[in-house]
């Protein structure tokens, strides 16, 4: 499980130094975020607010007229008040939509790996009977997809862009019982330039 995500942060690091196919300069990007248990797209918001933050990379790979695709990585924690705190680090691939000249909208599809730590020590089970203890740390893969809306504009020779992000993504394996968790994630955050 370490060992796994300790490659994702190599990749991460390793994708800061690859310079973009495009005319556009890589961004680096910082958000915080609410974190919320529940079906994607439906429960964006849930009270009390879990909270957690992100540091990302993300360069094109190409463009179009009216369009331009691109790639991110980030790496990222929060912590639920009720349920465990995890790390991650997953990448995206993601299609920029224009729809004014400062205004743009992104959509895209993401995977990756986290590493949860439960509150507790969690057992194993076998018919009905505790097993093993385990050490309350699970790992498990994150797939799903994004929906962001930046607002760019110029300043100090830097391209910043403020930006608002939803998430919706599942986790699996989870556990025995339940297989597959839905999560929603709420980022608000910015994007600024790297010089060329």
């Amino acid at each position: 499980m370490c060992r796994s995500l300790i490659i994702f942060i190599g990749f991460f690091l390793f994708s800061c130094t690859l310079p973009g196919q495009s005319t556009d300069p890589s961004t680096i990007s910082i958000s915080i975020f609410t974190h919320s248990i529940g079906i994607p797209f439906k429960d964006v918001i849930k009270f009390p607010l879990n909270l957690g933050a992100t540091i990302g990379y993300q360069s094109n790979f190409g463009q179009t007229t009216d369009a331009k695709y691109g790639y991110g990585i980030e790496i990222g924690y929060y912590k639920h008040k009720h349920l465990n705190h995890a790390v991650f680090a997953r990448g995206s691939t993601f299609r920029k939509l224009a729809i004014s000249d400062p205004l743009q909208i992104n959509v895209g599809v993401q995977a990756g790996y986290m590493l949860d730590f439960l509150p507790s020590k969690s057992f194993q089970f076998q018919e009905g009977e505790p097993l093993k203890e385990g050490n309350g740390i699970s790992g498990s893969f994150m797939a799903g997809l994004l929906v962001q809306c930046n607002y760019s504009f110029e300043m100090a020779d830097r391209n910043v862009s403020p930006f608002i992000r939803y998430d919706g993504w599942v986790q699996f394996p989870y556990s025995d019982f339940v297989p597959v968790l839905p999560h929603s994630m709420l980022h608000i955050g910015s994007q600024v330039s790297l010089k060329n």
